[in-house]
């Protein structure tokens, strides 16, 4: 192999292991916001017997990185709480827990006992979402629990925030029709935070891959050319 082709080969693959590691500038931007100004009388949702969601309108067309709300947990709590992010249909989050774009599993030991604040990264999913997307995020516990079982949210009256409303939904069952929150007045603390540059692979482990089989070929042809 000559040596110019090789330092081709080699720099091809510094290449995507730098792009790799430098993805660009994708730190997440404030994008929708209800409110977290204090207050004296917010209402606490449990996700004890209900699925809880809001919906909210995309303001920045990007990838939908994390999101912030108030979460608080009974301290005797043991289970993992299910945030997923799915479309609307007329304005009502889909009924299918399957068909989401995207969910993570938040342990009940980030879940604050007496500190009712939570950060939610979505980044691993990379969930593009353009300006005027409505969306919905759901707050879901993966099995029933018992009385002690218990995470809240807060609840906030007099409608907030205009882009979208908050939804509650028995859990006994399969998953139910979603309904408003006394006629579309409550709505969830939350920010939504939005990165306008893809973000970084959180395990490279198909690049690492791929660029071991690089070297492999190249080192192969060193040997046998």
């Amino acid at each position: 192999m000559r040596k110019s082709s090789l330092k081709f080969y080699t720099a091809m693959v510094l290449a995507l292991v730098f792009l790799n590691a430098n993805p660009g500038n994708s730190q997440p931007v404030l994008d929708q916001v209800s409110s977290f100004e204090p207050h004296t009388n917010p209402v606490y949702a449990s996700l004890r017997y209900r699925d809880i969601a809001q919906s909210f309108t995309v303001g920045i067309t990007g990838f939908l990185t994390k999101i912030e709300l108030p979460l608080l947990r009974n301290p005797s709590m043991n289970s993992t709480i299910v945030v997923d992010i799915r479309k609307t249909h007329l304005g009502l989050p889909i009924e299918s827990n399957i068909d989401i774009l995207g969910f993570i599993e938040i342990p009940f030991t980030e879940i604050g006992t007496t500190l009712p604040r939570l950060f939610v990264p979505l980044d691993g999913f990379r969930i593009f979402v353009e300006q005027g997307d409505i969306l919905a995020m759901v707050f879901r516990l993966p099995f029933q629990v018992g009385n002690d079982g218990e995470i809240s949210t807060s609840l906030l009256s007099n409608n907030i925030y205009t882009g979208g409303s908050a939804y509650l939904r028995d859990n006994f069952d399969a998953p139910g029709i979603w309904k408003n929150t006394n006629s579309e007045d409550f709505d969830l603390v939350f920010k939504t935070f939005i990165s306008q540059r893809l973000p970084a692979v959180t395990e490279p482990s198909a690049l690492i891959a791929f660029t071991i089989a690089y070297l492999l070929i190249v080192i192969h042809r060193i040997r046998f050319t």
